[in-house]
């Protein structure tokens, strides 16, 4: 393995998350996400394998793999999701398949039915609960994300927006 150059890690292991993302979504019917997340840890078990293998790497260059991989599976978590959750996307896809005038496309897609989808999404991943008429969070690992991305847009943003 002296010959073969540790970029070619990070390609094989993008290659696996991808295969494995595509067959978990289409042949077990796995949710988007839940695809997204099998994926990820079959082809980190992988680029850990290969990159633990191999004794010629230092350890700096492993990290620079790994992070690279990391970034890249961002990227990749990015371009795929966007469709899926655009809702100017959604708009145009409706647009081109259905041709309507304005005044349908408003009927159809106005904020409350676009609330109303995204409270039945996040009710059926068991994201959100409902009780007693009030909705609740269920996942605790979302509240540990929602104060990850204030953390964040606070060190991004500073004092010049309330977060």
């Amino acid at each position: 393995m002296d010959n073969f150059h540790p970029i070619y890690f990070l390609v094989i292991s993008i290659v696996v998350n991808v295969i494995v993302q595509f067959y978990t979504k289409l042949v077990h019917k796995f949710s988007f996400l839940s695809s997204i997340k099998v994926g990820f840890l079959i082809s980190s078990i992988v680029l850990f394998c290969l990159c633990y293998n191999d004794i010629f790497l230092n350890l700096f260059v492993k990290i620079e793999i790994i992070f690279l991989y990391l970034l890249s599976n961002y990227c990749y978590i990015i371009i795929i999701n966007t469709p899926e959750s655009s809702v100017r996307l959604k708009i145009l896809f409706l647009i081109k398949k259905n041709k309507m005038t304005k005044k349908r496309l408003l009927q159809i897609y106005n904020n409350n039915e676009m609330y109303n989808i995204r409270i039945k999404k996040l009710i059926s991943s068991n994201t959100i609960g409902i009780k007693n008429n009030n909705l609740y969070i269920i996942n605790k690992k979302i509240i540990i994300l929602f104060y990850l991305f204030k953390f964040l847009k606070k060190i991004y943003l500073g004092n010049r927006i309330k977060v």
